[in-house]
């Protein structure tokens, strides 16, 4: 586990402007992301303050500027539907961004920021057994890439045209005996984006979580997977069915003129 400072900044103290009495700081201790500030003055000022997770802004910005950006690169991915779930939970990103990174992972890599920031997510179980790189990226690198950061947002296809894939990985789940995992993951990810408040469907996304194409223990196997996926095939019709109907229920009863 990661469990050291990004390089102590000394900065000037807010109040008198004195050199180097106030110290800024992050690290990475048991897993959790930590933040700390500590002003200790000749001019009788002094606090301290601390924090989980990601650094405001200010700071977070001049760890930055001070000990430049960091990259977290994964050469291979052997499980695109797990190294996707780690970036949504501990980067806040949404299903497509994460599957997005995945696409572009072995060259701009999956994630920038500060040094702990990218070794802190590099540790994490599932990544870590990706054999990550974490590595400084020059400045002409950055301002070319932009950063990867959490909470990003991306261009949405139009939904049909994600439900027509969907459609597509299903056929082809159902179709393929011992389908790859990469299958079973980028379903995961569709059905999770497009369907967040479908408690069927919700539950079938942990479902493919845990699939394995060859069964074992505290896995899903290929067939209860092919099994449950036809029956997501029938919810997704009946709910179209359903749509259908009350769109043919208002056109042929429409509202009455008043007068």
């Amino acid at each position: 586990m990661t469990n050291e400072v990004a390089g102590t900044i000394l900065l000037p103290c807010p109040h008198c402007a004195a050199e180097g009495m106030l110290r800024i700081g992050q690290t990475a201790i048991h897993g959790e992301l930590r933040w700390y500030e500590s002003l200790n003055c000749s001019c009788r000022c002094a606090s301290e303050s601390d924090g989980n997770g990601f650094p405001p802004g200010e700071m977070r910005s001049r760890i930055l500027d001070e000990h430049g950006e960091w990259v977290v690169i994964l050469p291979t991915v052997k499980s695109n539907a797990e190294t996707a779930r780690v970036l949504r939970i501990y980067l806040g990103l949404d299903s497509r961004d994460a599957l997005q990174r995945m696409k572009t992972s072995h060259s701009q890599g999956v994630y920038s920021g500060t040094r702990v920031e990218c070794e802190w997510l590099a540790n994490k179980p599932t990544l870590s057994s990706e054999h990550p790189i974490v590595q400084r990226r020059a400045a002409s690198e950055s301002a070319h890439q932009g950063r990867l950061t959490g909470n990003g947002e991306t261009d949405h296809a139009p939904v049909d045209e994600r439900r027509q894939k969907l459609w597509s990985a299903l056929d082809e789940f159902v179709s393929t005996p011992g389908a790859p995992l990469d299958l079973a993951g980028r379903i995961e990810v569709m059905l999770d984006d497009l369907y967040p408040y479908d408690d069927y469907l919700q539950e079938t996304v942990e479902m493919l979580a845990c699939y394995r194409p060859e069964e074992m223990e505290w896995t899903i196997g290929w067939g209860l997977m092919r099994s449950r996926l036809i029956g997501v095939r029938r919810h997704l019709e009946a709910s179209c069915d359903e749509a259908r109907r009350e769109a043919n229920e208002g056109e042929s009863h429409p509202p009455s003129s008043a007068g």
